[in-house]
């Protein structure tokens, strides 16, 4: 286990769905976000609390020190939240909304690392044999 395993699931579904022919009206793609929250310790200091960190694909240990880890899947075509799962420490709407936006622009850029990567892949099944 290297982290992020709800997101690897969801994607290897898809991906599987995709390498098989299935016809499919969204692209479902996953990613988890880690949440670190920022310090509590600013009390005693007087200095301003920290803002919260986010990890996007946290390694398993990363996980581990996160508060809250999020898995979302987005279809990026529609920009639609398909579905989202948390675990850890309980968010507010403003860190739960931080995770949502982190991680639909993370499945965007994965979107377009698939859309490249099969477009290389048909090209070269349909380049005739030399």
């Amino acid at each position: 286990d290297d982290g992020a395993i709800g997101a690897v699931a969801g994607n290897a579904a898809f991906l599987a769905l995709l390498d098989a022919g299935v016809a499919m009206r969204a692209t479902a793609l996953s990613v988890s976000v880690g949440l670190q929250l920022g310090g509590s310790d600013s009390m005693q200091t007087g200095d301003a609390a920290q803002p919260a960190v986010l990890l996007l694909d946290p390694t398993a240990q990363e996980e581990k020190d996160c508060d809250a880890v999020v898995t979302i899947s987005v279809d990026g075509g529609r920009d639609q939240l398909v579905s989202s799962l948390s675990s850890g420490a309980a968010l507010d709407a403003v860190a739960w909304t931080e995770c949502i936006a982190a991680g639909g622009k993370a499945c965007k850029v994965l979107e377009a690392f698939l859309r490249m990567s099969l477009q290389k892949r048909m090209e070269a099944f349909l380049r005739p044999p030399q």
